[in-house]
């Protein structure tokens, strides 16, 4: 399933330790890749990936359109970077593996911040399908959260937004539980 799959990488999002960078082989860039597909898949939208620097993960943007004209536009935001797990030894059990344990999920971003990003996919492809969404959605999804989103406000205002934000109504903060 899509939150096994996510949890499984473990995107700990302070770059500066690891030699791989921007490569593929890189647990961040590897991480905004699934979910680049993923959004594509659920949503049916393309899916751009800012490149922020070597030292930060992607910026993940999707422009979902409702199909209604003049529709404004809500913005989803949330994050897919971790923080370091750690000594895993300490750990009941793997933290890239995620487990349920009395009714409880426990995995490294399972609630912070995977699971939330899971949960407003499937919210709105649940409005596509029943053609109840009556609004757009921008969908901003960052890398770099857990190291406090040193340059996002910079990549989004010097990119070139899929749609008009002079619309935006409010702002859907995707981020624990």
């Amino acid at each position: 399933d899509a939150l096994r799959s996510l949890v499984s990488i473990p995107s700990v999002s302070d770059l500066r330790s690891d030699e791989r960078s921007r490569s593929a082989e890189n647990p961040v860039y590897a991480c905004a890749s699934s979910l680049r597909k993923l959004v594509e898949q659920v949503l049916g939208c393309e899916t751009l990936v800012l490149h922020v620097s070597d030292e930060q993960g992607p910026v993940l943007v999707a422009d979902v359109r409702s199909g209604t004209e003049n529709a404004p536009t809500v913005v989803i935001y949330g994050h897919y970077d971790v923080v370091s797990a750690g000594d895993i030894s300490q750990w009941d059990s793997n933290p890239y593996e995620m487990s349920a344990r009395d009714g409880y999920l426990y995995g490294r971003g399972t609630s912070d911040n995977k699971g939330p990003i899971v949960a407003a996919l499937s919210a709105v492809q649940q409005l596509q399908r029943s053609r109840s969404l009556s609004v757009n959605v921008l969908l901003i999804l960052e890398g770099s959260e857990e190291i406090s989103s040193p340059s996002l406000v910079r990549v989004l205002s010097d990119c070139h937004l899929p749609m008009d934000t002079s619309d935006v109504r409010c702002v859907l903060v995707c981020n624990s539980h």
